[in-house]
Formats: C-alpha cells, sequence, structure tokens
C-alpha cells in the first residue's frame, strides 16, 4: 500500500497496483503522470475521484461514462491505440474505462460531464490517456435532470 495526500480524504492509502499511468499527462496537467480512482462510494458509483498520487492536486471529479450515456463509444486512432498499448484496434472494449471530468463549480444539482474529452483507461494495463473527440459531444452535459442524478451504478 502507498500512503498519498489527497485533495478531499487528506492522507489516504491506495493499491500500488491501481496506480493509473498518464504518460503524456492531461493536457494543463503535463506534470501529473501518476494517478488513482478514489471511489469513496463504491466503484462505479458517482462521484468518483482521480487523483494524482504524487501532488494532491490535480484531483478530478469524474463520472464512469456508460452511467451518464450507456451508448457512449470512443473511436481510437491508431496513435491513441499505441499510447494505450492496445493491439490493432480496441476490439475489446471491456478492457476500456472511460471517464468524464465533472464540473461542479456551480454546485452539486449543477454539475455537468464533459463528453467531448473523456480519460480512457485500458484495464489491462492501467495506462491512460485524455482523448479530445471529434464532432458534437457536449462540454457541458447536465448530470442532474428534474433533481435526479443521471450518473448510474455501472
Amino acid at each position: 500500500m502507498l500512503k498519498i495526500n489527497t485533495r478531499d480524504f487528506g492522507e489516504t492509502e491506495v493499491d500500488e497496483n491501481e496506480i493509473i499511468s498518464t504518460p503524456g499527462g492531461i493536457p494543463g496537467f503535463d506534470e501529473a503522470k501518476r494517478f488513482t480512482l478514489l471511489c469513496p462510494k463504491g466503484k462505479g458509483v458517482f462521484p468518483m475521484f482521480f487523483q494524482c498520487v504524487d501532488e494532491v492536486y490535480p484531483c478530478f471529479i469524474v463520472c464512469d461514462a456508460k452511467a451518464v450515456a450507456p451508448d457512449f463509444t470512443v473511436e481510437l486512432t491508431e496513435q491513441e491505440n499505441r499510447q494505450l498499448k492496445l493491439g490493432q484496434g480496441n476490439e475489446n472494449d471491456s478492457e476500456l474505462t472511460a471517464l468524464f471530468i465533472v464540473n461542479a463549480s456551480g454546485g452539486i444539482a449543477a454539475a455537468t460531464a464533459n463528453t467531448r474529452s473523456p480519460i480512457v483507461i485500458n484495464n489491462a494495463n492501467n495506462i491512460a490517456i485524455q482523448v479530445i473527440l471529434p464532432g458534437n459531444n457536449d462540454f457541458r452535459f447536465p448530470l442532474f435532470s428534474n433533481g435526479t442524478n443521471t450518473a448510474k451504478k455501472t
């Protein structure tokens, strides 16, 4: 176990086998290369925290993409497949987890998910990248509608 200092939970221990490597960093946070996924309410249950292991910041509130948008898919480029160390194509989507970064600056009831730039994790090797998707995906997809959480447990 590795002790880390977190933004929201103070000092906590994480399993070293669950450290997620971001070799290219996260855009805007290029120096942060190692993260863990903190799930205080259980795996896949909102809110989750993509917490840097080596520093208190950055720490992103995230949600499972499939919990918000069950039909959500990520078409990876050849370069992204190489970065994630996937085989030819991403034929085994079960190896991948996509997380949306959540903006809760207006309060949790007004929280939105960035569906255009998910963090994609290769679960087989714990390598992650942030993907900027082409097209019309929303930067501010509402997580709550009429007071109901649209992020369900997966």
